[in-house]
Parts: C-alpha cells; structure tokens; sequence
C-alpha cells in the first residue's frame, strides 16, 4: 500500500469510529444530550489540550492523527446535538468571515498545488483549527466551563515548566523525550526550545488572568505558583525570541488592563505583572542566560540570524514568482529548494516567519485576510475588556488576547504556528477570547459570569 494513502487511514478511521460511539446515545431517550454531548466536548478539548503539547509538540504523522480524532469526537458529539435537540442558532463572532476567507483561499490554491499530498494534509490542519475554534465559541460558554479549560491550560504549563527543569537542571528525562538534538536552552516535551517558549508565553498571560479572577487563598497561592514557574521556564528556554515575546505581552497588557480598570483593582495586576518581571529578569541573571545574552555583542549568532535574513529574501523571491495563489498549502519544504540563497545547504522546511512562510504558500491574498483576522480580533478583545464588569470575562479575555498578541509577535522569527501544540493553543485563546463577546456587553450575562 502507499505510504501516503496509508497514512490517511486513521483519519478515515476514527471518523466511523466516532460516528459508532456516539450515534447510539442519541435513540436513548432518557439521555439528556445537550448535557452528554457538552460534556464530551469538553472532556475531548481538555484531552485535546494535555495531549498535544506531551506528544513531542504533535509534529508527527501519528499524533497529528489522534488529535484529528479527538477533534472529530467534539465535531460529532456537537452535530449531534444540533440533529437532536434543535439547537441550530449559529454564534456570530468578527473571526467568522476571515476565517471562511482563509480556508476558501487555500482550497483555491489547493488546485494549482505543487504537491497536492501535502497541501491535502495542510488543508486538513486548518479545518481542523477552525472547526475547532466554532465548537469553543459555540459550547464553551458557562462560567464552569471556561474556568476548567483555563486551568486545564496552566495546570499543563506548570507540569512542563517542573519536568522541562527536571531534565534540563539534572539531565535526565524518559527515552520518550530524550532528543538527539542536544540545546542548550530547556525543551520539555517539544523538540525545540523556542517552542516550549511559545507555549509558555500564551500561558503566561492566561494565568496572571486567572489570578486576577480567582476569589479564594488557594486559587490565588496555586495560580501565582504556576505562573512562578512559567516564568522560570520561559527564562530556561534561553529563546530570545521568546524572552522580546513574553516582556511585550506583559507590557501590553498592562498597558490594556490600566486603560480600562478602576483604581482600587489596578494593584492586583501591577503586582503580578511587576512579580513576573522581577522572576524573568532574576532568571536572565542566570549563567547560562548572561552566556546566551553575550554572544549578541561577541556575533556567535551572527550566522544564525544571516541565514534567517537570508531564507526570508528566498521566500520574498518565491512569492514573487508566484504571487496569486501561492505554490499550495503545505508545499513550502519542495518549492522553497531552487530559491536556497548561495551557501545554505540545509533543507528548510519553514520559513523562520509564519507569515512569510504561509504568503508563500497560498499568495498574497493572504495578507489582507491576515489583517483582517488582526484587526477583527484586538477590536473585538478590547471592546469586551472595555465594557465587562465580570472579573472572570475580563482575565480570561486579557489573559487570551496577550497571548495571542505574544506568539503574534513571535511568529516573525519563528514558526510556533506550524507546531500543532502551539497552534491548538492558539485557537483554543481564540475561541475563549470571542466565547460570550456579545454577551459579555450586557449586565445579565457579567452578572452570570461574575
């Protein structure tokens, strides 16, 4: 059998496999399914989150396929809902047309592919993200369930923050993580350390929003232990990329938080985000981190950083070759090789730049629609921190829109949204940022919320 062809089996698998657990809960009359179905969607996206990120970042063939199947569980067990109880009424959110735009832009390019195999695999990525983020926005919606994926967030950022320095601090991890890459920055459970930064940087954000929401001592103790040791990992990871990504999140959101909070609240984040500073800037007093920091000034990177220039003026020449449509989705590893620029011998599979890298792949439409996915999503955030009274809406949604502002900025040197962990993170703060947006403008629903 084709290797290819083979590979697609389990998708096709645990689409039958989803529709024969679930479909016979719907003739039992005695099963409420609004209830059954939301509580499969939430178990699946808990398991979707601690899944991801443990599977070595889910860049291989095999996890990529279990968290499609975990995403067609959600799918199926929502359809069934809408099928059986009626609930048809469609949640608008400002991401709807971008994201619709998006993916009838890659299907397009889709057609004059390079690689159709590969654009068929990228294809099924981003269906997968954005069915994804309209289950979120449309069943994660109650204050419970919100709270339980926020914490499910920070709970397995701490657990990668506590083995991340377990196997960096005393080199030694299970064969299953055990690379043979050797960084000299903490990886974790991901194959590069500014991935495991990636990570950390939305997290960071998301629990100094649930410290701002949390009521009780032991929330407050255990949401500030956690963002103590994202820091700590973040600071480990020796990613510069991550290092500029994180302070500017913390800043921006400062900066969001003092515009729109009434005086006898602003100390609570002045102190958190001053706490996180003082660990970030303790932990880049650090040997290593001062080493890392030093060979800015001695050029030890200095090749690194003119082999990045040099792949992002190759891509610029591959998109102007092919402007339109791109050369396909998920085709940039192929069409990238002729433009190698003179002594990079190595094979590059991303650009370095998501943006660079996904113009390239499916043509300068992409821009327009990308800033419309910006724009679209910081108008919408700042709207809702601007007119909720509910402690919880407003950290969840602060804590959300930093984050993606934080792998925002750091997609310009990296490519964190390629990596499957990172990018179901995305879409995952995405879609609680825009959960309960146009209830959140109302009294009732910050009453309910609060």
């Amino acid at each position: 059998m084709n290797p290819k062809t083979f590979s697609l089996l389990p998708t096709a698998y645990c689409l039958l496999l989803t529709a024969y657990c679930l479909l016979p809960t719907a003739y039992c009359t005695h099963v409420d399914i609004p209830r059954t179905t939301n509580r499969i969607i939430e178990v699946s996206l808990i398991a979707l989150l601690v899944f991801t990120p443990l599977a070595r970042g889910t860049v291989q063939v095999w996890a990529v396929s279990v968290a499609h199947f975990i995403t067609l569980i959600m799918l199926t067990a929502y359809l069934l809902r809408v099928i059986f109880n009626g609930q048809r009424q469609w949640v608008r959110t400002p991401l709807d047309f971008p994201l619709i735009a998006l993916f009838v832009l890659a299907v397009i390019s889709s057609f004059s592919s390079i690689e159709g195999y590969a654009s068929l695999q990228a294809l099924m990525k981003l269906a997968n993200y954005i069915v994804l983020y309209f289950i979120i926005v449309h069943t994660i919606r109650q204050r419970d369930q919100v709270r339980r994926v926020a914490y499910t967030i920070m709970g397995v950022g701490g657990f990668l923050a506590l083995f991340g320095m377990i196997k960096y601090l005393g080199e030694m991890s299970p064969p299953w993580w055990d690379y043979d890459v050797k960084y000299k920055g903490m990886v974790a459970t991901f194959g590069c350390k500014n991935h495991l930064a990636g990570y950390m940087e939305m997290a960071i954000p998301l629990t100094i929003g649930l410290l701002m929401a949390a009521r009780k001592g032991w929330a407050k103790a255990l949401c500030g232990f956690s963002l103590f040791l994202l820091c700590i990992a973040l600071t480990l990871t020796l990613s510069r990329g991550g290092w500029m990504s994180g302070l500017f999140a913390l800043g921006f959101m400062l900066v969001l938080y003092l515009l729109r909070t009434k005086k006898r609240h602003k100390g609570l984040i002045v102190t958190a985000v001053s706490v996180t500073t003082v660990v970030v800037l303790a932990g880049l007093a650090s040997t290593s981190v001062i080493e890392k920091l030093e060979t800015l000034t001695h050029g030890q990177d200095v090749p690194n950083w003119q082999t990045r220039t040099a792949v992002w003026a190759g891509t610029l020449e591959l998109i102007r070759d092919h402007p339109l449509l791109g050369t396909g989705p998920g085709t940039f590893a192929t069409a990238f090789t002729p433009y190698r620029p003179p002594g990079v011998n190595a094979r590059f599979v991303h650009t370095h730049n998501d943006y660079l890298h996904f113009i390239s792949e499916t043509g300068v439409l992409t821009i327009g629609i990308i800033v419309w996915l910006m724009v679209a999503t910081f108008w919408s955030g700042i709207q809702k921190i601007r007119a909720t009274n509910s402690r919880l809406i407003l950290g969840i949604t602060l804590g959300s829109l930093t984050g993606i502002a934080a792998i925002a900025v750091h997609s310009v040197a990296d490519f964190n949204l390629h990596i499957m962990a990172n990018a179901i993170l995305f879409t995952v703060l995405a879609g609680l940022l825009m959960s309960n947006n146009r209830q959140a403008h109302s009294a009732k629903a910050d009453k309910l919320l609060s």
